[in-house]
């Protein structure tokens, strides 16, 4: 029996099955795979480096982190006068993905351990959304008075979120749908920017990158959570996707996979800036020679 951090004993680490897990960490469809037992540190060991049904949640988390230094890194070399929104898109990943983590690593150590760390998880969803919202929206509300109303906005979103989640009621009796649909209501609201530089777009008959980057944003976030929500693909197919293919699993992954995508849209946005304000420097330098070379030709007046 291991030692809990207050001296009592812990039960041993075991795999469980569906019938013999508790009902706190028990999934629909998931028959196999739960890690039970232990205390923190040796249950986190088992799921990074063993094999149970949280071991792909936690990895493409960890994944998560390595998508946000590397975009972070990419902007550093190409766009080092440009990180405010980089540094926002890191901002926005790395406070929760830790917490993640915890929650998948330690989920069967106990009860109270599953709630703690499945509030901190919620909590961070939330509150990173607002430097979300701020980087993608960054090149998007260039002017001060637009970016501040829409961050506004934003911030009244994931407080009503926030309440509804953590404060209406307790984390661990929430409804799936409800969770669901403030995660949504969330994601909408920081992914606005995206939407709307497509639609600037469309209006210029011109659909270019953002159309395109937007149109993967919604095709990952509808997969997702579809698939946390559904249930699928092991609805289909009981115990055949317990530890490989499951519906968290999808999620998670379309999740990260999606943030790549907002991180190809920061690029974009800044690239497009960039080019801008070369054009800008082009047709300064052109008006300049012009004016050189009109005086040039043109005899000068002595008085």
């Amino acid at each position: 029996m291991s030692k809990t951090r207050n001296g009592s004993s812990a039960a041993p680490l075991r795999l469980a099955k569906f019938q013999d897990a508790p009902a706190w960490i028990q999934r629909p469809h998931i028959l196999t795979g739960y890690l039970l037992g232990g205390t923190p540190l040796p249950a986190a060991a088992h799921t990074l480096f063993g094999w149970n049904n949280e071991t792909l949640n936690a990895w493409t988390m960890i994944l998560g982190i390595i998508s946000a230094l590397t975009g972070f890194a990419m902007a550093w070399a190409n766009f080092p006068q440009r990180l405010e929104a980089p540094v926002l898109m890191v901002l926005s990943a790395l406070p929760h993905l830790p917490a993640s983590i915890r929650l998948h690593c330690t989920i069967g150590v106990s009860e109270q351990v599953r709630d703690f760390w499945r509030t901190m998880d919620v909590f961070f969803i939330f509150t990173c959304a607002v430097p979300r919202a701020a980087a993608l929206g960054w090149h998007v509300f260039t002017a001060r008075a637009s970016f501040q109303a829409f961050m506004v906005v934003s911030l009244l979103v994931y407080m009503y979120c926030i309440y509804s989640t953590m404060f209406a009621r307790r984390i661990k009796d929430i409804p799936k749908p409800i969770l669901a649909k403030d995660v949504t209501v969330t994601v909408v609201c920081y992914t606005f920017p995206v939407a709307t530089q497509a639609g600037r777009e469309l209006l210029a008959s011109r659909p270019g990158p953002a159309c395109a980057l937007y149109l993967a944003v919604v095709v990952l976030l509808v997969l997702g959570s579809s698939a946390y929500s559904k249930k699928w693909p092991e609805r289909w197919a009981p115990g055949r996707f317990d530890l490989l293919g499951n519906s968290h699993q999808v999620m998670h992954l379309s999740v990260v996979v999606e943030y790549c995508v907002e991180w190809l849209f920061v690029f974009h946005m800044i690239g497009q800036l960039q080019h801008q304000e070369s054009s800008l420097s082009s047709h300064k330098g052109d008006d300049q020679l012009g004016r050189l070379l009109s005086e040039i030709a043109t005899p000068h007046q002595r008085y």
